[in-house]
């Protein structure tokens, strides 16, 4: 593609810059081979494997961004993973969901939500997020969350921009609407510049909390609309391993072992290559089933990882355990 200008770009922990180039068109097509076509499309072009593929474990070829989405209401069923796009013409909500007015932060939909009661605030929803709730640090400065949450654990996160450290909490309850539940976590953000450093919002919504529903995004009038899903009163859950896997070309390497951890305690380290759990080897496609087994597997359970460090093969024993 042929790409001219420069603009700057905005991540959750960082900053940097894109470029644009002209597409004929841009098609979203669906199992049965229908689908939408958007054409004479001006796009962003800017590096995102670099901080996404090795998370992602796959390569990611862009983002559909506001500009795509907003001609549309798009309805995100995460229980059966199926998006679905709407011509927003004539357009009635007809379910028995909450139904919440959203303004808008440039192309980021704001709702109102609350934390322990009486935490109140604006809060994008960002359904490019992998967490829970993150709380942006000028609002975990001013409400001093530090202090006030209990225990906490350093976790690296990653987006555009590179990787950033934040602190991962249980706060006692959060609710979003007419909904509500128990022991959320929490992101407290760290970060100086980019997205979660802004001080105009409370924090980002993300996926963890998303996928509790059956979401319909009215870009048009402004509403977004909540049908509770199979995980409405699903405890927020967190890796009773204690460790991320990252995917390097064909290598898949422990990024961060968090302290105490049954990872930890099980001898596994950063920068450890991770072979094999339980006799399979570590494979791309096995993602989905790997971060279920960590995260809504039981304490207590036991797992064997075949690692190689400095050029040596190891056999470690994990016992997994909840940390938070």
């Amino acid at each position: 593609m042929k790409t001219e200008g420069q603009i700057g770009v905005t991540g959750a922990g960082a900053a940097g810059g894109a470029s644009f180039a002209s597409l004929d068109s841009i098609v979203v097509r669906g199992a049965d081979g229908n689908g939408v076509v958007v054409a004479g499309q001006k796009v962003g072009v800017l590096a995102l494997n670099a901080h996404l593929e090795p998370f992602f474990w796959k390569p990611v070829a862009g983002v559909l961004g506001y500009d795509f989405i907003s001609r549309f209401v798009m309805t995100v069923d995460y229980d059966r993973q199926v998006l679905t796009l709407r011509d927003p013409k004539g357009f009635h909500y007809e379910g028995n969901g909450a139904a919440l007015p959203m303004t808008m932060a440039g192309n980021i939909p704001v709702v109102k939500a609350q934390l322990d009661g009486d935490l109140d605030g604006d809060f994008r929803l960002d359904v490019g997020s992998g967490s829970t709730v993150d709380l942006h640090s000028p609002f975990v400065r001013k409400q001093d969350l530090k202090s006030r949450v209990g225990k906490t654990i350093d976790v690296l996160g990653g987006g555009f921009g590179g990787t950033f450290t934040s602190s991962l909490c249980r706060m006692k309850r959060f609710q979003l609407g007419k909904y509500s539940w128990n022991e959320p976590l929490a992101v407290l953000s760290q970060a100086e510049t980019g997205g979660l450093a802004s001080e105009d919002y409370a924090g980002n919504i993300g996926n963890h909390v998303l996928e509790r529903f059956v979401c319909t995004f009215d870009y048009e009038h402004r509403m977004v609309y909540l049908e509770p899903g199979r995980r409405i009163a699903q405890r927020d859950q967190f890796s009773l391993a204690g460790f991320q896997m990252a995917k390097f070309g064909d290598r898949f390497t422990a990024m961060q072992v968090l302290s105490g951890s049954a990872a930890d305690k099980a001898g596994l380290r950063s920068g450890d290559r991770v072979v094999a759990i339980d006799g399979k080897p570590v494979t791309a496609d096995r993602g989905e089933e790997l971060r279920a087994m960590f995260e809504d597997g039981k304490p207590g359970t036991k797992h064997t990882l075949d690692i190689v460090r400095d050029g040596k093969k190891k056999k470690l024993n994990l016992t997994m355990a909840e940390m938070l």
